[in-house]
């Protein structure tokens, strides 16, 4: 601005001295022949020349600046279109299976493909399927309950708190009826020594040979006799147990067979 303003007072004394002599030239022309009337006439053209306003100065060119421009090097890539938040995935409600309710149950679901299903020998043409089963006890005094068996009715039964082919040192129970639903175990009593037992389960067959064969008399027995072919040995063995004679349950047939072959 003070630059602007330094312009317009240069241009004012230009136009000033150019007046002034413009009228001295006139004043000259004019009173050469009388100084008197050239030196009044001079002090007046200074007073108008002094009080007559100037020309406006020209004014200060103004810089017009030119519009702002975008420049874009390169398209912003759109942004994504938000998907939908996908839904939460279902999981399958298990369905409740429940416990075991029977022996049975209870031993496929411990022992799968361990357990005895078929139980065979060979010289009495037996071919047999085995089940499962347990036992209760009956009585008041604890120290002389009486063990009673559950029946494995036409079928074999092995008593699931025995031991299974393959344990070692354990003894195998099986046992079925001599003369009531399919009298399964009726020539069981027929067994000698050397003769074949063979047990299949869900992995394999074992085969067993008979060692010993006894009859027990139910009445007049030991219960001790019965213990110490149901107690566990060194050498795994198979024990089976029926009735005796064909038409009566007096006695107990008790075979003893020992693991020949894995």
């Amino acid at each position: 601005m003070e630059e602007i303003k330094e312009a317009g007072q240069v241009n004012a004394l230009q136009w000033l001295k150019k007046r002034l002599k413009s009228l001295l030239r006139t004043i000259l022309i004019f009173c050469s022949n009388d100084l008197s009337r050239f030196f009044g006439l001079l002090w007046v053209c200074i007073l108008t020349a002094a009080c007559t306003p100037a020309s406006p100065a020209a004014p200060w060119p103004t810089a017009v600046l030119p519009p702002p421009q975008v420049h874009i090097s390169q398209a912003a890539a759109p942004l994504p279109t938000p998907s939908a938040a996908p839904e939460a995935a279902t999981l399958p409600v298990p369905t409740p299976t429940g416990l075991p309710q029977t022996p049975a149950e209870l031993a496929r679901a411990v022992f799968g493909e361990r357990l005895i299903v078929q139980v065979i020998i060979p010289v009495l043409d037996l071919v047999a399927p085995v089940i499962p089963v347990g036992w209760s006890t009956q009585g008041n005094d604890p120290a002389n309950l009486e063990v009673i068996w559950d029946s494995p009715e036409a079928q074999v039964g092995w008593v699931l708190t025995s031991a299974l082919p393959g344990d070692v040192g354990g003894v195998t129970l099986l046992y079925g009826h001599n003369n009531i639903q399919s009298s399964v175990f009726k020539r069981l009593y027929e067994l000698r020594p050397g003769n074949e037992v063979k047990l299949v389960t869900g992995q394999r067959t074992w085969l067993y040979r008979v060692s010993e064969t006894h009859l027990i008399p139910v009445k007049d027995g030991d219960p001790a006799d019965y213990a110490g072919f149901l107690r566990a040995g060194r050498v795994p063995h198979l024990v089976l147990i029926s009735c005796w004679p064909p038409d009566g349950n007096s006695h107990r047939v008790i075979v003893v067979t020992e693991l020949a072959g894995r």
